[in-house]
């Protein structure tokens, strides 16, 4: 009897054991602030927006679904992170399509339009120049980008 309190006392040692490390991790991720923004799309009501449009309402939440990777607006955040620095519409397209998985033009300006509008995840830096907000130094402050963005030449 003795040596099983002894086991469960020691099984519930390394489960707390367990538990500080994930709290720290998360606490780690925190602070250099690459968590995961939670974005919740949903249909707004009439008196969102004009009567008569269809359009979904896309609100940031405090819960909600996370961006998944392979979404178009993930592949552009991951892009974005990848170079380091606003791309330009055309620029971030080129790249995600170079995939197997192809992305319309119109599908993706719309996604990045819609969290830049939100003010979640990217900014918008020039017209058709889109960055990332983790990017900005100070709370408020506009980003600039490091470089003046060149259109791809059409094929």
């Amino acid at each position: 009897m003795v040596k099983d309190l002894i086991s469960a006392i020691k099984e519930k040692q390394a489960l707390l054991a367990k538990l500080q490390a994930e709290l720290d991790e998360a606490k780690a991720l925190l602070e250099s602030g690459v968590q995961e923004t939670h974005v919740t799309l949903r249909r707004g009501t009439s008196t969102q927006r004009p009567k008569g449009s269809r359009r979904l309402a896309a609100k940031p939440q405090k819960t909600g679904s996370i961006i998944k990777a392979k979404s178009s607006v993930g592949r552009a955040r991951a892009i974005l992170r990848k170079v380091g620095e606003p791309l330009h519409l055309d620029d971030i397209f080129s790249r995600i399509n170079k995939g197997r998985k192809k992305v319309k033009r119109s599908t993706l300006v719309g996604n990045l339009s819609r969290y830049v509008k939100m003010g979640v995840v990217f900014s918008r830096t020039a017209p058709n120049t889109f960055g990332l907000l983790e990017w900005q130094k100070v709370a408020g402050e506009k980003e600039t980008p490091k470089r003046t963005p060149v259109r791809p030449e059409a094929a």
